[in-house]
């Protein structure tokens, strides 16, 4: 029996899906969604702004502590379009590590 939580970052909103797996079969523990808008304005300047990396890197973090505070034994996060359009996306992902001590895959 286990307990992993993914936490997926897109680009108008942050969802956390945490849950447990017993002989193969997952049983939710909880699926959440925050907006945070972490994209707007990217398609006018290629840039993700600081409000946004800012609001949505502390989302992750609130979303970390919810995981652990549910048991969960390992927490992945992952990224999506936003992050692999953004030409800052690097400073995001360093805040992200700093404020939720989570290296955030972004997925092709």
């Amino acid at each position: 029996m286990g307990r992993y939580a993914v936490i997926d970052i897109g680009t108008n909103s942050v969802k956390l899906f945490a849950g447990r797996l017993i002989h193969g079969s997952v049983t939710p523990l909880t699926d959440e969604l925050a907006v945070t808008r972490l994209g707007l304005g990217l398609s006018l300047t290629g840039e993700l702004s600081e409000d946004a990396m800012t609001r949505t890197a502390r989302q992750v973090a609130a979303f970390r502590e919810r995981a652990e505070g549910l048991a969960a034994e390992k927490v992945v996060a992952v990224g999506t379009e936003a992050l692999r359009r953004a030409v800052n996306a690097d400073e995001f992902l360093e805040l992200t590590l700093r404020l939720a001590k989570l290296k955030v895959q972004v997925l092709d």
